[in-house]
């Protein structure tokens, strides 16, 4: 799969990287909304992305999709982290301005802000574990993660899914600790 990623042109790696940040399927409005430069250009590299067999389309359907789970992880393994890190707050930036807040949506909020934070793992092996947040994130996304993460969690145990509420409740708290020391920082210099 890195192979074949490696020959793709830029364009068409954009498209794809960004694809791969919206999840498994998405639409052509998803993808201008993390890619708002692409135009018209975009229609091409989703027919190249078609030719090479990273991406389908259903017969009649407006949705594009990921030819295979492993395409879809490698791609958003490959793609910069700085990208990643626009794409996921692009997505959900549109997501709150374009759609009702239906417990899916602000399960991918959450999700998206959560990831527009995240600067690496310390261990690869226990990601959730061992996650590295940019300290330098704009204080409004890091709250906004605070709350969609808190929100989800708060769902997830009205639904009994004690395992999600779990990994919820956990990135809220790794969040809230950026927001604090962010606070501490700032109060710091202003005395």
């Amino acid at each position: 799969i890195e192979m074949r990623l490696d020959q793709l042109g830029r364009e068409p790696r954009i498209v794809l990287e960004t694809a791969s940040v919206i999840g498994t399927s998405f639409t052509t409005d998803t993808l201008l909304s993390a890619l708002p430069d692409a135009g018209n250009g975009l229609f091409e590299q989703l027919k190249t992305l078609l030719n090479h067999d990273f991406l389908r389309q259903r017969w009649g359907s407006e949705r594009y999709e990921f030819r295979h789970a492993l395409i879809r992880d490698v791609t958003y393994a490959k793609a910069p982290l700085p990208y990643r890190q626009l794409w996921h707050r692009r997505l959900a930036e549109a997501l709150e301005q374009t759609t009702q807040l239906t417990r899916p949506i602000v399960i991918e909020l959450a999700r998206h802000y959560y990831f527009s934070l995240v600067e690496g793992y310390a261990d690869a092996a226990n990601p959730d574990e061992t996650v590295i947040l940019n300290r330098d994130s704009d204080p409004a996304t890091v709250d906004k993660a605070l709350y969609y993460l808190l929100q989800s969690g708060q769902d997830a145990l009205t639904r009994y899914a004690s395992n999600e509420a779990i990994i919820f409740f956990k990135r809220a708290q790794q969040v809230d600790l950026l927001r604090q020391r962010s606070l501490s920082q700032h109060a710091q210099i202003h005395n």
